[in-house]
């Protein structure tokens, strides 16, 4: 999508990511290689809006906003994070493992699946992308019931929504599908 300074920087489009700041009304936000760039808020639809509780805001001289979690607001961190500092890359990658970081949680993810319906859309969804026309097609579904749960699903980042002219194709999040399993499979008794 463009250059940040001497490195490239990339976001695949329709993808859902998570803002972990705001540095001067930007969102900072984990890109496709794992570093913590800003971006404009522009090129995002901004799917819940409202900060953590526990972000620090503030506000700058000329009224922009700043807001990080505890672990990230000091002076500095992300351009010690930039600059390879030891310390701030542990502390942003603790961040980014703690719970309700990610929008993987486990317990969270399996909440969401315990719903038949959901499964279903799953099910449907795992054939391919499909927009709310197919899905209820293929679900005999009326349209607002398979909305309702779309939307939990893609609040849960189980499923992505694209859009495509009018439409809205939605398909499965195959990373988060992915960490569900391997949280799964961490639970799974060794012999």
């Amino acid at each position: 999508m463009g250059d940040q300074g001497a490195g490239r920087w990339r976001l695949t489009p329709g993808r859902e990511y998570d803002v972990i700041g705001l540095e001067a009304d930007q969102f900072r936000i984990i890109d496709d290689d794992g570093d913590p760039v800003l971006f404009p808020p522009s090129l995002f639809i901004v799917v819940k809006g409202k900060l953590p509780k526990d972000w620090i805001e503030k506000r700058g001289a000329e009224g922009e906003r700043y807001a990080y979690p505890p672990q990230l607001d000091r002076v500095g961190f992300f351009e010690d994070w930039h600059d390879g500092q030891e310390t701030a890359r542990h502390d942003l990658s603790m961040y980014l493992k703690s719970p309700g970081v990610g929008g993987h949680k486990l317990a969270d993810g399996f909440s969401l699946l315990s719903d038949l319906t959901r499964l279903d859309i799953l099910k449907v969804l795992a054939s391919g992308p499909k927009n709310v026309k197919a899905l209820c097609q293929g679900l005999g579904m009326k349209q607002p019931a398979v909305s309702h749960h779309l939307g939990m699903l893609r609040m849960g980042r189980l499923v992505i929504g694209t859009r495509k002219g009018k439409s809205v194709i939605y398909a499965c999040n195959a990373a988060a599908m992915k960490a569900l399993a391997v949280g799964l499979a961490k639970l799974t008794p060794r012999k």
